[in-house]
């Protein structure tokens, strides 16, 4: 048999020989073109897992060490062993109020988070005992931080085995896509945690710094649950600085702050003071003024103060300082603290463009006043 095809083959005049090879290698290299496309998408979605898995692993064993690293400290320092109840805290969630009717939704969500707030003072009360309100406010915010770091290492595990379970080439493409992000969160989650049970000043608080250089050795009165407020003069205006009480892990209450502060006193202006997330490329502890209320979180404070500006027609102006994630939640760095000069600097500027001589002017310093008193 192979004989007659060679022997055929040689009977067959050159050109048309020539031809016969070239149609064979084509369809090789089209059947190759066809298998390599396919098997290259497979490859690469292996690849992709492969990667994802890596980075799961890490996240695993920085969510292992993170709670070793919060019982260790607790035990050390309060002797106390705070294992289950820790356990029990770490998948501990809040669900949102209902958005379809949107009455009373932000009086919904700020009463959620007050009985969340309890929630966690309770449960550090029952783990801490001994411990200052100062301390546990501080292992209040780290046991949310612990708490975000678990979620977001379920999240990504959650999304890796349900793209291996569709074989869904899409959710692992974009879960590997959005990975350096959350493996960047995740980092900056593990490293503020130290800083956050030693009570150490964040990038976050620059704002309550600045209120302390404000403040300096004025007298301070407590304004609202967690905020305190001083009277200052100064730039020839007066000065009713507002700010977290400290030195442990507030965030304080400004909205209400802001509020009474006006129900009380007769108000030119309102200037917040806080830190806000740089983009890729602009300096860390740059400073900008504009307008608006400067303020994170859930938006219940931010409500708060807009609303009652709006309705007595007070402007709201704003100072903030530059920083990424990562330097908002972890010790705070030197050009950040550096930062604050310039900041009085603007307010100062605000005033005098703005307001008139002995005018009565709010300066609200958001932020977590973690390691940082009044």
């Amino acid at each position: 048999m192979d004989g007659c095809l060679l022997l055929t083959l040689l009977m067959v005049p050159g050109q048309e020989l020539q031809g016969w090879i070239s149609t064979l290698i084509s369809l090789i290299l089209l059947i190759m073109v066809l298998v390599l496309s396919f098997t290259s998408q497979q490859m690469q979605v292996l690849r992709w897992r492969w990667e994802i898995e890596r980075n799961l692993n890490k996240l695993e064993t920085l969510v292992q060490n993170a709670r070793s690293m919060v019982i260790k400290k607790f035990k050390e320092r309060y002797k106390v062993d705070p294992v289950g109840k820790l356990d029990r805290m770490l998948e501990f969630f809040t669900i949102e109020p209902v958005s379809d009717d949107p009455r009373y939704v932000m009086e919904r969500l700020e009463h959620l988070l007050d009985v969340r707030k309890s929630r966690f003072e309770t449960f550090t009360k029952s783990i801490l005992p001994e411990a200052s309100d100062a301390e546990r406010a501080n292992a209040e915010v780290t046991v949310e931080a612990l708490i975000a770091l678990n979620t977001l290492y379920r999240v990504i595990r959650h999304y890796l085995y349900l793209g291996k379970k569709l074989n869904s080439m899409y959710i692992i493409m974009q879960l590997h896509m959005l990975l350096p992000l959350l493996m960047r969160q995740a980092y900056a989650l593990y490293n503020c945690l130290g800083a956050f049970i030693d009570g150490k000043p964040i990038g976050d608080g620059i704002g309550p710094i600045v209120a302390a250089h404000l403040i300096g050795k004025s007298k301070v009165k407590r304004i609202a649950k967690d905020t305190v407020y001083a009277k200052v003069k100064k730039f020839d205006r007066n000065l009713f600085v507002v700010k977290a009480e400290g030195p442990g892990g507030n965030v304080g209450k400004l909205g209400d702050a802001v509020k009474n502060l006006i129900a009380k006193y007769r108000i030119d202006a309102v200037i917040m003071v806080d830190a806000a997330l740089k983009l890729e490329g602009e300096l860390s502890g740059s400073v900008v003024d504009g307008v608006g209320a400067a303020i994170g979180g859930p938006g219940v404070d931010k409500y708060k103060i807009e609303e009652i500006c709006r309705k007595k027609k007070i402007p709201l102006y704003a100072v903030i300082v530059k920083e990424d994630y990562e330097e908002a939640i972890t010790p705070i760095k030197k050009e950040i603290i550096d930062s604050t000069d310039e900041v009085i600097k603007r307010i100062g500027e605000i005033l005098l463009e703005n307001t008139e001589k002995d005018g009565n002017v709010i300066i609200a310093c958001a932020g977590n006043t973690i390691g940082v008193g009044q």
